[in-house]
């Protein structure tokens, strides 16, 4: 993966500065760095690999909030995208 696939735009890098703990945020980002992650479900006996993006980013926000909350007590969890929720009339 090259840098331009996960670098910072100016105004996400705007509000990390705005965190109080934003050097300890971007510490435990850089962690996760390099790390393998594989997402599959094992239904009915076999293993299907998830590539809806939406699914994976959701997932993913439900991985790393707990471990960067587990060393931020003051980080937020965001709101949850429109996929996520339910309209009812």
């Amino acid at each position: 993966m090259n840098d331009n696939n996960h670098a910072l735009n100016i105004s996400e890098l705007k509000i990390i500065q705005q965190y109080p703990n934003s050097e300890m945020l971007m510490n435990i980002c850089k962690s996760f760095e390099e790390q393998y992650i594989s997402l599959t479900v094992t239904f009915m006996g076999k293993s299907i690999s998830i590539c809806n993006c939406n699914a994976v980013g959701d997932i993913l926000e439900n991985v790393f909030y707990p471990l960067i909350k587990e060393k931020l007590d003051d980080f937020e969890e965001g709101p949850k995208q429109a996929s996520l929720l339910i309209i009812m009339d």
